[in-house]
């Protein structure tokens, strides 16, 4: 199904609204909805919008207004009230900024959230403002440490946004083989996983989402190595708050910390620098396949180019389910 990206953005508010979630933050969640469909990564974008929807509907929810803990001039600590992380982590992640933006240093951190989006959406604010940002998260149990099949841990994501002249270089990684929104957009579309991938729930390897989802669990991402970086992601979440084991992906927790490179030395030398050995990192060498890039590179031109479109494609079953969500009388919450 092709889709108008304004009607799809309004599409995605009114489902949200239909569950009971303010004006507000049904915009601030399309808004990133639709950023990660031109993106093209679709896992988290119209699949991921419908299986909150799902969830909405399913288990209700019970929240209450976000309140900050503890501030400092470098520092602020949430209680996420149980709302959505792409609202709490937007607030955030705004505060830390105005705090970089004013000494240097602004840490963002919060607890009692869930489903917060691509990290990569929320350090790219940072990027706009000039500013470094590293982000991490903690999230329910869904992932197999190295050497096991029971999940233990969230597929915990990290990410890295650097500031250029042009469009900024973000790493955004899942700590697991595949992120829980990749299984469930193969399980709504009828798509095997890759082998190695996932197992069920008596701990053989599958390629079937649904068996993974229902009991099973994901792979760690990178062996030993990767499943040490989610431990400890976990870890960090517990420092802020945030469960170890969240129950229904409740209780997450959600940490950035920005740096201002004007503190470090001169912010427009630093970006020249990063411009230059952006150029060379991507530079033809004789010998290899002469397509490096570098991170969010091919993100920014996808978005770019389905911007030029003015559209984008959703499968044509979950298009329907959203249209006959957001048909529904919104609920009261």
């Amino acid at each position: 199904m092709r889709v108008s990206i304004e009607a799809g953005r309004e599409l995605v508010r009114q489902c949200f609204t239909a569950q009971g979630y303010s004006e507000a933050d049904a915009s601030v969640i399309a808004d990133q909805i639709i950023d990660i469909e031109l993106r093209g990564a679709h896992f988290g974008g119209f699949s991921r919008a419908l299986s909150l929807c799902e969830m909405a509907a399913e288990r209700g929810l019970t929240r209450e207004a976000p309140a900050i803990v503890r501030e400092t001039d470098a520092l602020i600590h949430l209680d996420g009230g149980g709302n959505i992380g792409y609202t709490v982590a937007r607030k955030v992640t705004l505060a830390a900024i105005q705090k970089a933006k004013a000494i240097g240093v602004g840490i963002g951190a919060a607890y009692n959230t869930f489903f917060t989006g691509q990290y990569a959406h929320y350090v790219e604010m940072a990027t706009k403002e000039n500013l470094v940002a590293i982000a991490f998260g903690s999230s329910g149990a869904w992932v197999a440490p190295h050497g096991t099949t029971e999940a233990k841990m969230g597929a915990n994501p990290f990410a890295i946004g650097i500031p250029t002249l042009g469009d900024p270089v973000i790493v955004d990684i899942g700590t697991s083989a595949a992120m829980v929104g990749d299984l469930r957009l193969a399980a709504r579309t009828g798509k095997p996983l890759p082998p190695g991938v996932a197992f069920d729930k008596c701990g053989l390897s599958t390629t079937d989402a649904l068996e993974a989802l229902e009991g099973g669990a994901i792979a760690s991402w990178g062996g030993h190595k990767g499943s040490g970086i989610a431990i400890t992601l976990q870890m960090l979440g517990l420092m802020i708050g945030a469960s170890g084991l969240p129950r229904n992906d409740r209780n997450c927790g959600y940490l950035v910390i920005l740096l201002d490179p004007e503190r470090f030395g001169d912010c427009d030398s630093f970006l020249k620098a990063v411009e230059e050995y952006g150029a060379a990192v991507t530079a033809s060498v004789a010998g290899s396949s002469g397509n490096v890039r570098l991170p969010f590179s091919r993100s920014a031109r996808e978005r770019r180019e389905r911007e030029r479109l003015g559209y984008f494609d959703v499968p044509d079953g979950i298009y329907e389910q959203m249209t006959a969500i957001a048909a529904a009388v919104p609920k009261k919450l």
